[in-house]
């Protein structure tokens, strides 16, 4: 079966009463950064123990975010949006405005630690790793991240996806 009707795609570009997307960027958009700081430290204990841990923090500011900025405040909760199948567009014109800005935020923290146990005159030797960490941030996606909330964009904040707790 053909999903567009018997239409092709330019009838539909033709068509003047389907609505259209839009994209907006932001008038303040600005260039993502990051800041990132470590510190960490290794002792021998003994001829034949190593241990060593390491902390890392990183925060990137100004990370790319987009949302639909063709709704409506839920009248009951100012700060969600309302569905517009119950309350419409804005811009009736338009079905979805997607609004680019750079108001996201990433944060990671980790603690890495090791041990090292080296066994003399034998051929082996043990190691041993662990990684503690967490990935936080408004949105998963690697260059833009979608916003469900653009009334309250901090709704958005919270593990992300490829937040990986224990390794």
């Amino acid at each position: 079966t053909n999903p567009l009707g018997g239409k092709t795609y330019q009838d539909y570009a033709k068509d003047p009463t389907i609505p259209r997307n839009s994209w907006v960027v932001a008038p303040d958009y600005k260039t993502p950064k990051t800041d990132q700081f470590s510190i960490g430290f290794a002792q021998q204990i003994g001829p034949r123990i190593g241990v060593q841990a390491d902390y890392v923090r990183a925060r990137t500011d100004n990370t790319p975010v987009y949302w639909n900025a063709n709704v409506f405040p839920d009248s009951a909760q100012p700060t969600r949006p309302c569905d517009p199948r119950v309350c419409g567009y804005p811009y009736p014109q338009y079905r979805i405005v997607y609004y680019q800005t750079s108001q996201g935020r990433w944060e990671y923290d980790g603690l890495q630690m090791g041990f090292q146990l080296r066994r003399g005159s034998s051929r082996f030797d043990v190691q041993g790793s662990y990684t503690l960490s967490r990935s936080r941030g408004h949105a998963d996606g690697n260059r833009y991240g979608f916003i469900l909330n653009p009334f309250n964009i901090d709704d958005d904040f919270g593990p992300l996806a490829k937040d990986q707790r224990h390794r």
